[in-house]
């Protein structure tokens, strides 16, 4: 009888486990307070053929504040395209600013091991990213539209919290 009772004890040993939550160690560990963090990067096109994106973050805790210095990278794309990279939950760059009337085209590439999915209402766009295959080469889809409405809106995934681009039409 106590066979039984050992045997039933290690079948449901994995499912016990598997409840258990361990902290990651890529997050802050719960005893450290955060107070704020944030990062803003914003791409604009600064000829025809290039991009420029600048990327300002500052992290401010109980032991200090850190802010990293602007820094600006240029990577070449064709006229009115754009990329937006979906890594870490997190969409690169967090700003697009458009001219209205003017056909653009949106590069996307997913970098995280799971879908994502772009939407705004107003501007009528879902655009669905899938998962990458593997580690090497993100899944990467194109997208084209024409921005008429002139404003700021978010392209967000709904999935996950606070993965949006901000799209400024002027």
């Amino acid at each position: 009888m106590e066979k039984k009772y050992l045997t039933l004890a290690l079948a449901l040993l994995p499912l016990i486990f598997s409840a258990c939550t361990f902290e990651d160690p890529n997050q802050p560990s719960p005893t450290y307070s955060r107070k704020t963090t944030s990062t803003r990067t914003t791409l604009t096109p600064s000829s025809t053929s290039t991009l420029t994106v600048s990327s300002t973050s500052t992290i401010s805790s109980n032991t200090g504040s850190t802010t990293s210095t602007e820094s600006t990278t240029t990577s070449t794309l064709g006229e009115n395209t754009y990329k937006i990279i979906a890594q870490d939950n997190k969409f690169t760059p967090e700003e697009l600013r458009l001219s209205a009337g003017e056909e653009v085209r949106i590069i996307l590439e997913n970098w995280d091991p799971k879908s994502h999915t772009l939407m705004n209402e107003e501007l009528k766009i879902n655009w669905h990213l899938p998962y990458r295959l593997d580690k090497s080469t993100p899944s990467t889809r194109n997208q084209s539209f024409n921005p008429t409405i002139k404003g700021s809106f978010y392209l967000e995934d709904k999935n996950v919290n606070d993965m949006y681009v901000k799209l400024v039409v002027e």
